[in-house]
């Protein structure tokens, strides 16, 4: 016995919301490489960068695997110039800042909240997000310019880490200035 019951969703629209979301992740993904060129360098040690707004804004519309997917290939895009055996640690720090991000925003998500009504959740994503990337980034720069291998990444001088308080502070700066657009 054949019935005619006709689905509740058509494949259609179901396919079209995936084509959007792919054509927002690749518009994120350009949105992200074209802000790093518009960075502001303000001396050896600061530099203020606003491509994490393309991350931020792709995970308050689609999560945090679309967060991850844009800082990824993103950072890709831009570490390309300079091939190095630290490029994948680049684009993993990137990652990590996204999935940092993806966990305040499904955090807030679970408790039936979003994260673009919570501003303060924002500031303190951002915030934190910047801090572990700026120190992960940290350690990723002194082992690519001192040559290091894999296996020395961790162990990085302390006189190091006071040359690059300059950076945090530009990282804090940086993640009020995205908070405050996001």
């Amino acid at each position: 016995m054949k019935t005619n019951v006709t689905p509740k969703t058509s494949n259609k629209s179901n396919y079209r919301t995936h084509i959007r979301r792919i054509t927002m992740d690749a518009m994120m993904i350009a949105l992200y490489f074209v802000l790093d060129g518009v960075s502001l360098k303000m001396n050896d040690y600061m530099k203020l960068t606003f491509n994490s707004f393309a991350v931020i804004i792709c995970i308050m519309l689609f999560g945090m695997l679309d967060g991850c997917i844009v800082a990824g290939f993103g950072e890709f895009l831009i570490q390309i110039k300079f091939i190095s055996p630290f490029l994948p640690l680049f684009v993993l720090v990137q990652v990590i800042r996204a999935l940092i991000m993806g966990a305040f925003a499904e955090a807030l998500f679970a408790k039936k909240a979003f994260l673009e009504k919570k501003p303060v959740w924002i500031y303190v994503m951002c915030v934190l997000s910047g801090l572990v990337t700026s120190a992960l980034n940290s350690i990723v720069v002194f082992a690519y310019v001192s040559g290091m291998n894999y296996a020395d990444l961790f162990r990085v001088p302390a006189a190091y880490w006071l040359t690059r308080i300059p950076a945090f502070s530009s990282t804090f700066v940086t993640a009020i200035v995205l908070a405050t657009a996001s």
